[in-house]
């Protein structure tokens, strides 16, 4: 995958945050894709990553049930 490719679904991640949709929304996890190959599937791992990195980078902690776990008492903050 290129680096232009890695940035798209980003972005796609990053849009599909600003929506309001969840992190596990990631669409490309039930896409229909070939998995045949060892390359297909390390591809089909990159989309899926590179739109999980947008919507994370997008989030920044404003998903207000992980701030309320990460500010509990005994929490991790």
């Amino acid at each position: 995958m290129q680096q232009s490719d890695f940035d798209g679904f980003c972005q796609r991640g990053i849009e599909a945050r600003q929506a309001g949709l969840s992190y596990f929304d990631n669409p490309f996890h039930f896409s229909e894709v070939p998995l045949n190959t060892d390359e297909q599937f390390r591809e089909w791992t990159s989309i899926c990553g590179a739109w999980s990195v947008g919507w994370l980078k997008e989030d920044a902690g404003r998903s207000v049930e992980l701030v309320r776990i990460l500010n509990r008492p005994g929490g991790l903050l």
